[in-house]
């Protein structure tokens, strides 16, 4: 429990390199750590699929003279 407790003071604290490989095999701190490491990678993922449809968003809009949009 106290691995977790310094897993998450380390997280919050602003350390975002998570190292679950230096817990010991099957202990809840691994766990928990991979579970950041997941939550990251899939942060990073809906934030790269979110700008990769904002930027299609962007292509197929264009303003007119009075500032509304007309969609393509």
């Amino acid at each position: 429990m106290a691995n977790v407790l310094k897993l998450i003071h380390k997280y919050s604290s602003g350390d975002k390199s998570v190292d679950g490989k230096k817990a010991p095999d099957g202990s809840m701190s691994q766990s928990f750590a991979e579970q950041i490491k997941q939550s990251e990678e899939m942060k990073a993922q809906v934030s790269a699929e979110l700008e990769r449809l904002q930027s299609l968003s962007r292509d197929n809009t264009e303003n007119t003279k009075d500032g509304t949009e007309v969609v393509k």
